[in-house]
């Protein structure tokens, strides 16, 4: 297996910081978020059961 080195940038990291916390004040402290096929899918997990809060397109998102 090869391994990779990751680095990320200062922007990138308080990119992610921004997004995180713009979710967890509009659809509460449990709220996740993934990225896909250019949506934005947030949602929130009880016990064993993901619940999907909203899906956004990404065209929607700046």
């Amino acid at each position: 297996m090869k391994k990779y080195t990751v680095i990320v940038s200062e922007e990138a990291i308080e990119d992610n910081c921004f997004q995180y916390d713009f979710i967890q004040r509009n659809y509460g402290p449990n709220a996740r978020h993934i990225i896909y096929k250019k949506m934005a899918i947030i949602y929130t997990v009880f016990d064993d059961t993901a619940y999907v809060i909203r899906i956004i397109a990404g065209s929607l998102i700046h």
